[in-house]
């Protein structure tokens, strides 16, 4: 829900910015905006300095509600790996295993392009997917990679980030989410879907039991 919101508050914002070159009173406008969509939004927006406003300024909707990130920790995650990588503990050219374990459900490239087990992927090769394609594979492998869920929090806290937490894997919660008994591999969720086929239809329903959990959630 966060990335759909985002979407549609980037377009919108920028339809605006031609009439108020984005200055804080485009706030009103957004919030009008809001008023009339379904569902609870949230925006956060540093405003670059100009001549005429040279101070920090920002636009902010609900900036303090947490929301259910969705693949918006995948930035996260690959922001952790390159640190790795300017500390030199990490190379962008290091092969990775992709286990099997790790084909997580999804419109997902190495999924659909790498189903046979023995598949080495590259840190870039993996971060690539994730970002330009929200790979939940990738993102499983990259988190993996980057120490797991709690360093990716650490790291967050590091750069003075207190309102995003990573707690599960891809896998973990679209498991929890639709209610799977395992982890959302490919043939997990391929298994579940064969025994109850409406699982295929509750993609696009809230779950507000899960909205509930405070893990894996951000504020814009």
């Amino acid at each position: 829900f966060v990335l759909l919101y985002n979407y549609y508050m980037y377009y919108t914002i920028n339809s605006l910015k031609k009439e108020t070159m984005m200055d804080v009173s485009v706030l009103p406008k957004i919030e009008k905006l809001v008023q009339e969509l379904v569902g609870c939004i949230g925006v956060a927006r540093v405003l670059r300095p100009r001549k005429s406003a040279p101070e920090a300024r920002s636009v902010v909707i609900n900036g303090d509600e947490p929301f259910v990130m969705a693949s918006t920790f995948k930035m996260a995650t690959a922001i952790t790996l390159l640190h790795l990588v300017d500390k030199g503990q990490l190379q962008l050219s290091d092969l990775i295993d992709v286990p099997q374990d790790k084909m997580i459900e999804g419109p997902n490239p190495i999924v659909t392009n790498f189903f046979h087990g023995g598949c080495k992927l590259s840190v870039a090769n993996l971060i690539e997917p994730m970002i330009t394609e929200s790979d939940n594979c990738a993102a499983d492998v990259c988190l993996k990679a980057a120490g797991g869920p709690e360093a990716v929090t650490k790291m967050l806290r590091s750069i003075g980030i207190t309102g995003q937490r990573i707690d599960r894997y891809c896998g973990e919660i679209l498991r929890d989410f639709y209610g799977l008994p395992d982890v959302a591999t490919h043939s997990v969720v391929a298994a579940a879907s064969a025994k109850d086929p409406s699982l295929i239809t509750k993609m696009s329903d809230r779950n507000l039991e899960f909205e509930k959990d405070p893990r894996d959630h951000s504020t814009p």
